[in-house]
């Protein structure tokens, strides 16, 4: 991967993180449906951060936008999103250990968000959102390879986590 050099470095708005806190706050709360949900959109807002970032790596900062309205999504489980990020980053992300939680995830969020679901066990909504965090730290990880990234549950208010 192409690391970002400090002096083009923006720092990534904690978004992802807040909605992340919402989701584990939701689960704990029972309601799983919308903690699915959210964690799901954590992941595709710093998706966008992370194009916007490594476009800027790689000195090109006017493709950003154009790029991101011809794919007209963030979630690296479509193909199309996930080979700009792959291309972008050098990285070869479905390769990942997480991947195929992350895509049952994606999955069982499109099942909620689409109606095909109304109810959702919580044990699968805790294993989505634990593929959701695998899946920003590896981002993460990618984008600043230097960076000392706090654990996921540290990350978060009250540094509570589901597992």
């Amino acid at each position: 991967m192409l690391p970002v050099p400090a002096a083009m470095m923006m720092a990534l708005k904690p978004y992802y993180r807040h909605l992340m806190g919402a989701a584990e706050r939701l689960l704990r709360q029972g309601d799983a449906t919308a903690a699915a949900v959210t964690a799901f959109t954590a992941c595709e807002v710093l998706t966008e951060q992370v194009f916007d970032e490594l476009w800027r790596a790689r000195q090109m900062p006017e493709l950003f936008k154009p790029v991101a309205k011809a794919l007209s999504s963030n979630n690296l489980a479509h193909e199309r999103v996930r080979d700009v990020y792959n291309a972008l980053s050098g990285d070869r992300i479905e390769t990942q250990p997480f991947w195929p939680a992350f895509i049952a995830f994606m999955k069982l969020r499109n099942r909620l968000v689409h109606g095909q679901d109304r109810q959702v066990d919580r044990g699968e909504v805790a294993v989505g959102i634990k593929a959701a965090e695998q899946l920003q730290h590896h981002l993460i990880r990618r984008l600043y390879p230097y960076a000392d990234p706090l654990p996921p549950s540290a990350e978060r208010e009250g540094g509570e986590s589901h597992s």
